[in-house]
């Protein structure tokens, strides 16, 4: 309750029990944000460290949790990372740092009369920058949810009343400010005398007059009841995935496997065949040079001569040559098999894992709500080599060792058929039936344990993508523990396999033993009374032993076929599955003008089906027109982006561009004639010149374009004092880049697109104030010309808009320019006032804590 999270935590389907999915991806930023405060206040620490703790919440949460957090932070040492002066004004000490070094450091209203100072600098410059003329300072917005609401710089009208006031010697200035601010909100903004606390004051009461107190509202039941709530979000299993194919396809094996790559692996297991032959061949040659040099007895006991001419060497001779030969052979079917079935398997490798990378990447963003990042990278790294495995390297001693029962079958008939039937029905039922029964328990702990490593998989991604989180709340212990327990599931469902195998293996081979044993009394018997010759009893012993240990060997690799299938049945999911949203394919238009259309949209996540983010949604947005969409948290405003990009497609209602539905063109042509700017923008582990030029390729931009590009984004020159200039290697994320230079690397990127619509989703929220204005310098640039939609939290950059859309669940309440929406009263009115009370207010606490800005 303290942080403003038990509300709508209360109103989940499972309360507190409720599974957030992956990364928390059923929650908005700010419903994240808040659970992370709470988090925080349950630890009770001695020591509270917060890096713009309240950046992704709405005005009227923002306040609020601002409230619990002034709470949690008596009696206890604080360190406060923030932008906005506004609200660390009341801290005890406030250290202004640049490059790491401190250059100021002293209490809000003593640096405020350093004038010129370091943090007198930063004041000033938020001051302006909040209030600008510019029609594009609309497009900054403050953040760091991109599906939530009005946030961190929000209270940039307190904040300018602040720095008008400490001029109080410079009345001049104070006017200018006094104007701007009054201008900014429409006649919101008090005016007074030129001190600090009596403006505090003044503005403080103001609000409070215009506002209607809590118990007064109407309809405020009514309103929690129509706020977005989110379903939960159960595990992927018990979410049905309607574009799932039902994978029961028994020749999709073939298209896997393709024409070259079968023919590779089909000379590979000829070679296998051979392999299986040599052991029975050699048993056979054996038995013949055996039978060579033993005389046949007589019923009575008598040998029978051996016929005129009859040379016991010349036949032991040819014999020993037939079984050089066959040593050859085995050596040359031993070359072929091993190096075309491994070739194969590499081959086979490479184009699953492609196929089904491609897969991936062409399924709409409700297909990736859905899944879990860990399972789709267990499937593409294990499964896909389990089953090439199966295809090629378990397929090739399939047909070895099926070969060798053929043949041993085959062989030892024609030397005895009535010993080689004892062994036949002695043995072929017994181990037959033991590698059946073995072989069912084998493949469900197989499943189970494919089931669990996934899992385990999916807690390390999670863990290790999170480390910063994990460390910072010193709960190493508890997820080694978490990650323990899939392993420890993975040990039983191990030990279970392990548990069948060796029965199944231990019953082959009392079997096949046993009836060894049946097969020398009986054929022992035949060689006493003259009908079998010691040779052929060898041959037969040999071939059905060996024939047998084919068969069994044979029916132990199936177990690796049905894991082979199920990975398949894993990869068919995908690579069979068609995405809701095509990846390609549709009407490409000549040109975009950049006006837009909802027309009674409704929408639902997919995996929130029974969630109704929007619903009878209608806004026209002509060409060239800037748009701000403002908002509560989860209202809906990162959805109007998602539906654009067509990332989504709405459950009724249509959006049409320039008149066309966007059903029917083209998502490839559509993407890249939308350029995008995100809060947290995603820069890939290469050269900056690839960053930049990623949308278009590289290979169709010259160096002179990238050049003057990042400089209208304001990132060139502290590119050129990078050691290897365009280049640098970033790592991943962009890691070695500050916020703001992989902002403006962004917006750079979106530049070279040159596209004539623009979505600005919280652009400059998680920056300082000097970052922020290269930034908002550079988004100006952009804006130019194009139709820009904007998503906005801090309402003092989006006042210069040409229409203003206040939003609430999905619905418009209503639009305007800024004055007319001030002049209104309405929605938009009061979430100005808002921000004005929680900029003006400050914190109170009084506390002992200690500020860090940074003066970048």
């Amino acid at each position: 309750m303290s942080a403003n999270c038990h509300d709508f935590i209360s109103k989940l389907p499972e309360g507190y029990d409720t599974v957030i999915g992956e990364r928390g991806v059923s929650l908005s930023g700010g419903q994240k944000q808040r659970i992370a405060i709470a988090r925080a206040v349950l630890q009770n620490p001695k020591m509270l460290l917060l890096d713009e703790a309240t950046s992704a919440l709405d005005t009227k949460s923002e306040a609020l949790v601002q409230d619990a957090l002034d709470k949690l932070m008596k009696g206890r040492t604080s360190i406060v990372i923030a932008h906005r002066l506004t609200t660390i004004q009341d801290c005890d000490n406030i250290v202004v740092m640049r490059q790491g070094e401190v250059v100021e450091q002293g209490k809000h209203h003593q640096m405020l009369t350093n004038v010129g100072g370091p943090y007198y600098n930063l004041a000033i410059k938020q001051l302006k920058f909040g209030n600008h003329d510019s029609k594009s300072s609309t497009s900054t917005s403050t953040s760091t949810n991109t599906d939530d609401t009005l946030t961190d710089d929000e209270t940039d009208g307190a904040q300018l009343i602040h720095e008008k006031e400490l001029e109080s010697d410079r009345q001049s200035t104070a006017q200018k400010e006094s104007l701007l601010l009054s201008t900014n909100m429409g006649g919101v903004a008090p005016t007074g005398p030129n001190t600090i606390d009596k403006i505090n004051l003044e503005m403080t009461s103001n609000v409070e007059q215009s506002q209607p107190s809590a118990t007064n509202q109407p309809n405020n039941k009514k309103k929690r009841r129509n706020r977005a709530k989110v379903e939960k979000f159960t595990n992927e299993q018990d979410i049905i995935d309607i574009h799932e194919p039902k994978v029961k396809n028994p020749f999709y094996i073939l298209k896997v496997i393709g024409l070259v790559d079968g023919f590779i692996l089909l000379l590979g297991l000829i070679g296998s065949a051979c392999i299986g032959s040599v052991p029975i061949l050699n048993y056979y040659f054996f038995g013949q040079i055996i039978n060579a040099a033993s005389p046949t007895r007589n019923p009575d006991g008598s040998f029978i001569p051996y016929p005129p001419g009859y040379r016991i060497d010349t036949i032991v001779s040819r014999n020993a040559g037939w079984l050089a030969c066959i040593a050859a052979g085995a050596g040359i079917a031993n070359f072929l098999c091993q190096f075309l079935t491994n070739w194969a398997n590499e081959r086979l490798n490479i184009r699953v894992r492609r196929l089904y990378f491609s897969s991936i990447v062409k399924q709409e963003m409700g297909f990736f709500d859905i899944k879990k990042t860990g399972k789709l990278l267990s499937t593409l790294g294990e499964d896909v080599q389990s089953m090439n495995d199966g295809l090629t390297l378990k397929a090739s001693l399939f047909f070895q060792h099926m070969c060798q029962f053929i043949l041993g079958i085959i062989l030892a008939l024609i030397a005895s058929w009535k010993t080689a039937l004892v062994m036949l029905a002695g043995g072929i039922p017994t181990v037959g039936t033991a590698i059946f029964v073995g072989a069912i328990f084998i493949n469900k702990f197989n499943t189970l344990v494919m089931s669990a490593s996934g899992s385990a998989l999916a807690t390390s991604t999670e863990v290790i993508g999170a480390i910063r989180t994990v460390r910072s709340m010193a709960g190493e212990e508890r997820e080694m523990v978490r990650f323990k327990n899939d392993l420890d599931k993975i040990k039983w469902y191990g030990l279970g396999k392990a548990l069948a195998l060796a029965c199944m293996m231990g019953s082959m081979q009392f079997f096949i033993w046993g009836v060894a044993a049946l097969a020398f009394w009986y054929g022992g018997t035949l060689v006493a009374v003259g009908d079998l010759q010691a040779g052929s009893l060898l041959q037969v012993f040999g071939n059905m032993l060996f024939a047998v240990l084919g068969a069994s060997l044979a029916l132990s690799e199936v177990q690796h076929f049905f894991k082979s299938g199920a990975c398949l049945r894993q990869i068919m999911r995908v690579t069979q599955r068609r995405p809701a949203i095509p990846f390609k394919g549709g009407l490409v238009p000549d040109k975009i003008t950049g006006t837009l259309s909802f027309q009674n949209i409704s929408f639902s996540y997919p995996s929130r089906p029974n969630v109704t983010v929007m619903k009878d949604f209608n806004l026209e947005i002509n060409r060239g027109q800037h748009v701000a969409l403002v908002g509560e948290s989860g209202c809906g405003k990162s959805t109007i982006t998602g539906l654009i990009e067509r990332f989504y497609e709405p459950s009724q209602g249509k959006t049409l561009l320039d008149g066309i539905d966007l059903r029917t063109i083209d998502p490839q042509w559509l993407h890249k004639n939308v350029a995008i700017v995100t809060q947290e923008p995603v820069l890939f582990a290469t050269t900056i010149r690839k960053n930049i030029t990623y949308a278009v390729g590289d290979e169709n931009v010259t160096m002179e374009r990238v050049i003057q590009c990042a400089r209208d984004a304001n990132c060139h020159d502290f590119i050129m004092n990078l050691p290897n200039g365009y280049d640098t290697m970033i790592g991943e994320r962009g890691v070695s880049m500050s916020g703001g230079q992989k902002q403006r690397i962004a917006i750079a990127r979106a530049m070279i697109q040159d596209c004539k619509m623009l979505l600005l989703d919280e652009a400059t929220s998680a920056l300082d104030t000097e970052a922020e204005s290269l930034v908002q310098s550079a988004l100006d640039k952009l804006m130019v010309d194009k139709t820009t939609i904007v998503i906005a939290h801090r309402l003092s950059t989006i006042k210069d808009c040409d229409l203003i859309v206040a939003m609430r669940s999905g619905v418009v309440v209503e639009m305007g320019t800024h004055d007319e929406l001030v002049a209104k009263r309405g929605m938009y009115y009061k979430l100005a006032q808002k921000q004005m009370q929680f900029g003006g207010a400050g914190s109170q606490s009084g506390t002992p804590t200690v500020n860090m800005t940074e003066d970048d």
